[in-house]
């Protein structure tokens, strides 16, 4: 609890400093949501993303039979075969034997996200990263042994983390690649013990689909100075986005 209050007053004293309206703590799971309010009382909080999660089982079966609908599953396996059947096979790099991939994958991600959402995820980001204990690359081949995409993921604990994705945009309208790995993903959870996918943010429709349960990030807003119409500003975001998130939820 120290920790976190001093994380705090340094931060904000920071924030202060260089003349921000606020320190910001972003992406505070569930469990340690009450430890940071514990630490120093937030002037606001905004669930600014979720988190998709759900239990594996001891099969991808048994993953499938949680899905809502008996039609999605039956998709869902299609999907793979296709993929298969053209000749996506699975590469799983584990931390440096990433690196060869790290251009591509970061150059697939950027396009993958172009008019979406800004290209955060460059090679000085996702190079180091792959020193990280638990980094692994689910990476889907074409038949010549290139790139159709891939999920940084991070083996930890009891769960799998698909951290980032890159998909091979001029050919996933052929392709179902992005589904492909996420099978895959399902069948390397497994293989390696783990009880929990994390499928993290975003596409909240889809993963709905696959049974997953929302996980609400909050990010905990800690003012420099009192500003009432700004926390008023962030309270009317937080309702708008779980708005948002509720409507695409109901949409899967």
């Amino acid at each position: 609890m120290p920790v976190l209050a001093d994380a705090v007053d340094r931060g904000r004293a920071l924030a202060r400093d260089i003349g921000t309206e606020a320190l910001a703590i972003t992406n505070i799971p569930p469990a340690e949501r009450s430890l940071w309010r514990q630490a120093r009382t937030p002037d606001a909080e905004v669930v600014l993303y979720w988190a998709h999660r759900a239990r594996v089982g001891a099969s991808v079966d048994e993953f499938i039979a949680n899905f809502p609908s008996a039609s999605t599953g039956r998709d869902f396996r299609s999907q793979h075969r296709r993929g298969t059947d053209a000749g996506l096979t699975l590469k799983i790099a584990r931390g440096p034997e990433i690196l060869p991939y790290i251009p591509e994958f970061a150059a697939q991600s950027d396009r993958a996200s172009d008019g979406h959402s800004p290209a955060l995820y460059g090679t000085d980001m996702l190079a180091p990263l792959t020193r990280v204990p638990g980094a692994v690359g689910l990476l889907a081949l074409h038949g010549d042994g290139s790139l159709a995409g891939g999920f940084f993921c991070f083996r930890y604990g009891s769960a799998l983390y698909l951290w980032t994705a890159a998909i091979d945009a001029a050919r996933n309208g052929d392709l179902p690649i992005y589904s492909w790995l996420m099978y895959e993903s399902v069948k390397f959870a497994i293989d390696t013990g783990a009880s929990v996918l994390d499928a993290g943010r975003c596409d909240y429709a889809y993963k709905a689909r696959l049974g997953m349960l929302p996980v609400a990030l909050t990010t905990a807003v800690y003012l420099t100075r009192p500003n009432p119409h700004l926390v008023s500003r962030l309270g009317a975001l937080h309702t708008g986005l779980n708005q948002h998130v509720l409507r695409a939820w109901n949409k899967a």
